[in-house]
């Protein structure tokens, strides 16, 4: 069995280009054919909630259940029930509902006489998933000629969708700028990012069914930054493609405030990190702390280290004045743990009489330690080969207030993907281990 595994892939994961998933052939006008029939068990009387006929129904939800290739619905002379793939599926229809709503709302907070929820089927779901992914590439790409060329429409037909939504909200979503590139709005940005996750919904409600089926399937972006890259992220993910080799995996390293925005807009599933560089990314920038789901993995520790030869690892009783004198590498403050090696460093008293190099490579970082006569504070995980390869070495000295907590963060406006709810799994008995090491 063959095992897909993409390392730091970048740009992040597109939603809406997956081809080899039926709904992206759906309209969402049919996809709620099957919402309201799963609500009033009852095709006739989704027919009459949606004001079409019953046999427009019947056709709706029979041409999904060939696309996908399961079966939604137990039909019987008193109505229907759901089936275990209807139910995944209904599952996931229900929280682009709910996106859909939440998009009105925030639209409601921009506009002093919005119109009415009925007047706009971008919100009520009676739009084709086409326009929705022009929207998308435009927000991602802001070239008009460039996403119609992807489309393989004409540059027309964009112009004349996006007046008629900004008629109907009667508010900009985009400005076209001196470039002839059009930006997002306020609004637009946020706006986008929901219809981002329209995709990924429907991409996660292929994948649930498939597992329900007993197929393992679909896909998993990691964001990861700092000192989870060397062994806590990729350990979770053997154990997960040794169990699930069908999966298909991906990592992306890049700043914490890009990863954030990328969760966001459902392009990656899930970040490892530490905590603070989350929640100071999320206080820096405003973002609602409210989007996202922080679980706590462990607690690690910022050490001392140096360089296998250091003299230092020669000396008993080490002192606070023997690191004054020492050189160090530092990472700058942008980085995760930057921040914190600062306070630490300025309450040791370690500062500007010291000879010091700050860089925001990890990698240079590393090496400077192995080859240089530079010490550095850095975490116990990212540092666990090389301490054990015997590369470097950690000076024997207490920290004061080093706790570097690690964490996973997911969005928590929808559910994670299976693929992802294995990976936290495995991820969370990785974590373990640290602990009761």
């Amino acid at each position: 069995m063959s095992t897909t595994f993409l390392l730091d892939t970048s740009p992040a994961r597109s939603n809406y280009n997956d081809s080899n998933n039926p709904f992206r052939s759906i309209s969402l006008r049919k996809l709620k054919a099957v919402l309201y029939t799963t609500e009033t068990q009852s095709m006739s009387a989704a027919a009459r909630q949606l004001g079409r006929s019953q046999s427009a129904i019947t056709k709706s939800i029979n041409e999904i259940e060939e696309k996908i290739g399961y079966k939604l619905f137990n039909r019987t002379s008193s109505g229907v029930s759901t089936t275990i793939y209807g139910d995944a599926l209904y599952e996931r229809l229900r929280s682009i509902r709910s996106l859909l709503n939440t998009a009105y709302n925030q639209y409601k907070a921009y506009h002093k006489s919005p119109a009415p929820l009925g007047q706009i089927p971008l919100f009520t779901m009676d739009i084709s998933l086409n326009r929705i992914k022009m929207l998308v590439l435009l927000g991602r790409h802001k070239k008009i000629s460039l996403v119609a060329a992807m489309l393989n429409i004409t540059t027309r037909t964009i112009y004349l969708f996006v007046r008629e939504l900004e008629m109907q909200l009667d508010l900009k979503i985009f400005e076209l700028r001196p470039n002839s590139e059009l930006f997002a709005t306020q609004y637009g940005d946020y706006l986008i990012n929901r219809l981002n996750l329209v995709f990924a919904e429907l991409r996660f409600a292929l994948e649930h069914i498939d597992k329900l089926a007993g197929k393992q399937t679909g896909s998993i972006c990691i964001g990861t930054a700092g000192s989870t890259r060397p062994a806590l992220v990729p350990k979770a993910l053997i154990q997960l493609l040794n169990n699930y080799p069908q999966i298909r995996a991906e990592t992306r390293e890049a700043h914490i405030t890009e990863l954030l925005d990328e969760l966001s807009r459902g392009e990656i599933d899930i970040i490892v990190t530490g905590t603070r560089a989350v929640e100071n990314a999320i206080s820096g920038r405003n973002l609602d702390k409210d989007d996202f789901m922080v679980h706590h993995l462990f607690d690690d520790e910022l050490i001392v280290v140096a360089g296998a030869a250091h003299p230092l690892l020669e000396k008993q009783h080490l002192t606070y004045d023997d690191l004054r004198r020492q050189k160090w590498v530092l990472p700058i403050r942008s980085m995760p743990a930057g921040q914190l090696v600062k306070t630490i460093l300025e309450n040791l008293s370690i500062a500007a009489g010291v000879t010091k190099i700050g860089t925001n490579s990890i990698v240079v970082l590393r090496n400077l330690v192995i080859y240089g006569d530079y010490l550095a504070l850095l975490s116990s995980h990212q540092t666990e080969l090389e301490r054990k390869q015997g590369l470097i070495a950690q000076l024997d000295i207490h920290i004061p207030n080093n706790k570097w907590p690690v964490c996973a963060v997911t969005r928590n406006n929808t559910q994670p993907s299976p693929a992802t709810s294995e990976f936290f799994k495995e991820l969370d008995k990785v974590a373990q281990d640290y602990i009761d090491s």
